[in-house]
């Protein structure tokens, strides 16, 4: 009986050796495969930001969506891996747990054949002496087992703190594109604007040199290389559409060599609405019943727009043949962009008389 316990926990030992040996293999193929994975997803993502072009800024908020995600995605393989190795450790431990109860029953066993005579003192503390080394080695293997569980533990951490720093890392660096991307895109629409007036002759109708200053920014933003509002005054931060009006109606009268018109302009549509009726400026459409005439006779580019309730104003850039006008409009959807109406759209109160 001595003789078959001692062995079975041989056997035990050897499976407990061998166990030992592909924990700690595991352990470092996992850490180097998540390093190597985490590492790759942060290059990939931040490659994705440094392929973009300066001019779109739609594509640098994708690809910082893009990165997130896909240090998000990595960070999950590397928590579900980790977590799978914690588990094979745990059945390990537990499997190690159960041997060492065996090897203790033996002991008992053998304990009881000393003390009732049953068997010869030198065999069973030769048997207990073998126990003994067996219970050691198991607990060392339990001992590693824990530091292995530890040590993806710290791995995992370790994993959610450089993800969290490398996706603040790419916010960062978006933030930073965007800033570049609208610093650029507006210091190349005053590098427009600046073109189209040194080719605005004095002789060039007003209303033309509005339009082609304010087509000169479309797509851009209202913001400067200092982070200012460029078109309202002070650079202040504001519902921009009336400053915009405003600025490229003043840019158009020193282009081309005409005083701006006295009292106009403001950062409120109100207050260029109430300007115009009280300048004999203002062109209602708004009630009336012949729109399309009022529009195809009196509106010319240049002119300004009006929605009811002076929520918005515009610059007409076109009167088209089939009724409808072409705008080219300031803090739309927050960017300068052409918009086209029919007469019955937009809700528009009337027109201002610039030219």
């Amino acid at each position: 009986m001595t003789v078959n316990g001692v062995n079975n926990s041989a056997n035990t030992k050897a499976i407990a050796k061998a166990g030992d040996t592909k924990q700690t293999t595991g352990k470092e193929t996992t850490q180097k495969a998540n390093t190597t994975g985490t590492a790759a997803g942060k290059k990939a993502a931040e490659n994705n930001l440094q392929a973009l072009e300066i001019g779109d800024d739609s594509s640098v908020k994708s690809a910082l969506q893009s990165g997130v995600q896909g240090m998000k995605n990595q960070l999950q393989t590397t928590e579900q891996n980790n977590q799978n190795e914690k588990n094979v450790y745990y059945q390990q431990l537990e499997s190690l747990r159960e041997q060492l109860a065996d090897i203790n029953e033996q002991a008992r066993s053998i304990s009881d054949l000393l003390r009732s005579g049953a068997s010869d003192v030198a065999s069973c503390q030769s048997s207990l002496q073998a126990l003994r080394s067996q219970r050691n080695a198991i607990y060392e293997n339990i001992n590693m087992a824990l530091l292995n569980i530890k040590s993806l533990e710290n791995s995992t951490q370790s994993a959610r703190e450089q993800a969290a720093n490398t996706i603040n890392q790419l916010a960062n660096s978006a933030s930073a594109s965007a800033a570049a991307v609208n610093t650029a895109s507006n210091i190349a629409a005053l590098n427009t604007a600046g073109t189209v007036k040194s080719n605005i002759k004095s002789n060039t109708g007003l209303g033309n040199a509005i339009c082609q200053i304010g087509n000169g920014f479309v797509g851009k933003v209202n913001t400067d290389a200092q982070g200012n509002a460029i078109f309202s005054p002070g650079g202040r931060s504001q519902a921009w559409c009336a400053d915009f009006a405003t600025w490229v109606v003043k840019k158009a009268c020193e282009s081309t060599g005409n005083a701006v018109p006295s009292g106009f302009g403001s950062s409120r549509v109100a207050d260029i609405y109430a300007w115009a009726k009280q300048n004999g400026r203002f062109i209602q459409t708004s009630g009336m019943a012949n729109k399309a005439q009022i529009i195809a006779t009196s509106v010319k580019p240049g002119d300004l727009f009006i929605r009811n309730g002076s929520t918005h104003v515009g610059i007409v850039t076109q009167v088209n043949k089939d009724g409808t006008i072409t705008t080219v409009e300031g803090n739309s959807s927050d960017a300068v962009k052409n918009r086209t109406y029919t007469i019955n759209q937009g809700n528009i109160a009337g027109f201002v008389k610039m030219s």
